[in-house]
């Protein structure tokens, strides 16, 4: 059983065979591609043709795209400003980006503007477009938003400017006024434009502009690093938003997506070049994996924690110097941002534990007040990836509103089922995929039965059924070869539409397990079969998972992909799921298997040692304390195997006792838990600044994460979340690398807003563990609390 995706829970589907026709051997196919295509509906050479080499169509197959264009040309001639309005996500940040850079290539008066999520939201608001109308706009042209916003269009109206929408999110009831929408929902399903994200149009847009300025583009001089103005010199920024916004990758999608990763191997963009270097991406090799993994979450970050404005001017710029400045500040926010996930990570899988429940419904609908808006949905994706449901995340504002994120599996729009419930929402919008949403707090539980009753209704019986995993083909290891790797690549880019294809051998052994990755949160697996045939597997984000025995056989599930590693070609599996070759669930660890209890929490809270030696059996009982009792025992980062365990201080969180008793291996445990004094966010940053002071006078600001936790009798993450919040005060330099801590002191430029986040997140976490403590201390099942 794995912690990400579990062997009981997953039901493994052969392959379907399929007989390749005569009339595919004029494509020269390996077989396994040709059956790939024929198991997707492709069964004729020319869609097969068509697949693997779509071609891209005319702007003007957009009804109303050349009216557009008219009155964008009408405002240059006239002098007027134009103001492009996009949205913080990257597909928002590249819409823009790629407006603005068409605009500017054509001589207009161009300013842009997407709204700071943590203010604003999604959407055209009209306290932000006010004071731009003020300011001398007289044409809105928004991108990857706009298409349910009435009142702002019909502001704008009322006050002589022009509005202009492209935007790929579903229709509303109505249409706002504007003079032209460009939007591909307002086509037939099955137009091969239909599935286009906002980036897609507002490209189809610019291709309509150059086609209509070539002459005069002709004319004009650019300097020696900035992007040629041409539709071309755009798909770059294409890709990225592609990708990111996990659009269905069909039609002209599929064949901008494919021509725009291409086009991003050989960029000239020097912020995309800076952000490869400082995260070690080698440019010429990306994939669509790339964009998933390194640059989407990289942009995201600016949208999710702070101001996304700045994405369009690293995208922009031709400044090196600059360029570095905001990649840099992309990279805090990265790491901010990862820290924010992995904890609403934590408490969403604690909820589900909690309340198992919660998983029997046919959406995942969780929340909690202190979770930040901008990590909820990927987190909600990450727990669709585990459970194989639609999940959706809220947190909640003072004044009682829910506002979340929504994820979806295939085959579901859960935009359309989310509109079932329209009237408990104060609004919502999205596509197929994905969705946000708001809602007073009472009405939450209303919302999760409609919501589950209008899933059911839309794919019937299905989500009753266990999840199953379609194996594409079975392959000896000795099968898995560069040339087969090589080959699969005719079906990319992979995503939504277009699954890469899950290959599988049997009766594998696993040989060893090693973790990876800065922070280690990564496993390379090394596998043999019954022939002595070895591979090597990475699973990412792995090393929390449970394996199986060593010895045991096991089949497993894999992608194949065919890439560089300094300029050489080599083969990557990367880990999916695997089950016991018997059908037996793989074995784990019961930790509450034969160990006894002895529950002391009734007693005093005020032990000193002579009381406690008296209440613990044996005098070699190891004691584990910490904080401000630290004299009672030793800290978690001394603790070693013992027969005979004392817990006296009460654990900041399931994730440090379970890391403690993995180390102790107890047989007898006497609980005390005698909870620290609480103290507030404010007192807990004022005793780790005095650490810290302490670690930079007497050891030369070098310790770990563990050593400062044990010593605030917290969790590791909150101490991390403290740290990063002296560093952005501009007084402090930290460094951690794993657990190592390295602290200098620094005068930097102070980011309040930076402070602000961490701050709401360092209470979250505060909190959390109080009302942990409070459970531990207080619960009947204390057996099960050991055992988790």
């Amino acid at each position: 059983m794995f912690s990400i995706k579990m062997n009981s829970m997953t039901r493994w589907l052969d392959p379907h065979p399929v007989e390749i026709p005569a009339s595919f051997s004029t494509l020269n196919l390996p077989p396994l591609i040709a059956q790939t295509l024929l198991r997707r509906g492709i069964s004729s050479p020319e869609e097969a043709e068509a697949f693997l080499h779509p071609e891209t169509l005319p702007p003007t197959k957009f009804p109303n795209i050349e009216s557009a264009v008219d009155i964008i040309k009408a405002a240059i001639q006239s002098n007027e400003t134009i103001c492009v309005w996009g949205d913080f996500d990257v597909d928002g940040q590249t819409s823009t980006t790629l407006l603005v850079q068409t605009l500017q290539a054509i001589g207009a008066d161009v300013i842009y503007y997407i709204p700071i999520r943590g203010k604003e939201s999604h959407g055209v608001h009209i306290e932000s477009l006010k004071p731009i109308i003020d300011n001398g706009a007289k044409l809105i042209v928004t991108c990857d938003t706009g298409i349910t916003a009435h009142e702002a269009v019909d502001y704008a109206n009322s006050r002589g400017v022009d509005v202009i929408i492209t935007d790929h999110h579903d229709l509303g009831e109505t249409l706002p006024n504007a003079k032209v929408i460009i939007n591909p929902k307002t086509l037939p399903k099955d137009h091969p434009l239909a599935n286009l994200a906002g980036v897609g149009v507002a490209y189809k847009l610019a291709e309509a502009i150059f086609g209509n300025w070539e002459s005069e583009i002709g004319d004009r001089d650019f300097p020696p690093h900035s992007p040629l103005p041409t539709p071309d010199s755009l798909l770059d920024l294409v890709a990225l938003g592609l990708i990111a916004d996990v659009a269905l990758l069909k039609g002209e999608t599929r064949s901008l997506a494919q021509k725009g990763i291409e086009a991003l191997r050989k960029t000239n963009r020097l912020g995309l070049k800076v952000i490869a270097e400082l995260s070690g991406t080698n440019l010429e090799t990306l994939t669509e994996e790339t964009i998933g993994f390194t640059f989407a979450p990289r942009l995201n970050a600016l949208g999710r924690l702070g101001d996304a404005n700045p994405a369009v001017e690293l995208l922009l710029t031709n400044d090196p110097a600059r360029a570095r400045v905001l990649a840099a500040q992309i990279e805090g926010l990265n790491a901010q941002r990862r820290l924010l996930t992995s904890q609403v990570y934590e408490a969403a899988e604690a909820q589900l534990r909690a309340d198992p429940d919660l998983l029997t419904e046919p959406a995942i609908v969780l929340s909690h007040p202190n979770w930040p808006g901008g990590v909820v949905g990927i987190v909600a994706n990450k727990l669709v990836d585990r459970y194989h449901k639609p999940a959706i995340l809220l947190n909640e504002s003072e004044d009682g509103m829910m506002r979340g994120s929504a994820r979806s599996v295939e085959g579901l729009h859960i935009t359309e089922a989310i509109a079932t419930q329209k009237n408990l929402l104060n609004g919502f919008g999205g596509h197929p995929m994905a969705a946000g949403m708001s809602m007073d707090a009472d009405k939450l539980a209303e919302f999760r039965r409609g919501l589950g009753k209008a899933i059911e209704k839309q794919l019937g019986e299905v989500v009753r059924e266990e999840p199953t995993l379609q194996i594409d083909a079975w392959l000896d290891l000795n099968e898995i070869n560069l040339e087969l790797a090589t080959s699969l690549e005719m079906l990319a880019p992979f995503g939504a539409g277009n699954p890469s294809l899950t290959l599988a051998s049997r009766g594998v052994t696993l040989k060893s397990a090693s973790k990876i990755g800065k922070t280690k949160e990564h496993l390379r697996l090394n596998i043999e079969d019954e022939s002595g045939n070895t591979q090597s597997i990475l699973w990412w984000g792995g090393a929390g998972g449970e394996l199986p025995e060593s010895e045991s056989k096991f089949d497993i599930a894999y992608s194949l992909r065919a890439n560089s590693y300094r300029g050489q070609k080599q083969v990557t599996l990367q880990f999916e799921e695997f089950r016991v070759a018997d059908e037996k669930p793989a074995e784990i660890r019961d930790a509450s298997r034969g160990i006894g209890i002895r529950d002391l929490r009734l007693q005093p809270s005020t032990f000193n040692l002579a009381d406690l030696s008296r209440a613990v059996p044996q005098p070699s009982t190891l004691i584990w304390a910490e904080g401000a009792d630290k004299a009672k025992g030793k800290s978690r980062f001394e603790l070693q195997q013992s027969d005979e365990f004392a817990i006296y201080t009460t654990p900041p969180s399931p994730v440090e006792l379970r890391k403690v008793l993995e180390i102790v291996k107890p047989k007898i445990i006497s609980v005390f838990a005698v909870p620290p004094a609480e103290e507030k966010a404010e007192d807990f940053l004022n005793r780790l600044a005095g650490l810290c002071k302490y670690t930079l006078n007497n050891y030369k600001g070098q310790t770990t994460l563990q050593k400062l936790a044990a010593a605030m009798a917290s969790r590791e993450s909150a101490v991390q979340f403290g740290l990063e919040w002296l560093a952005a005060g501009g007084q402090l330099s930290v460094s951690i690398e794993e657990d190592s801590v390295n602290l200098t002191v620094a005068k930097q430029e102070k980011n309040i807003y930076l402070q602000a986040e961490l701050f709401t997140a360092l209470k979250g976490i505060l909190n959390e563990t109080s009302a942990y403590r409070k459970y531990f201390g207080t619960t009947n099942d204390l057996k099960s609390l050991l055992s988790q």
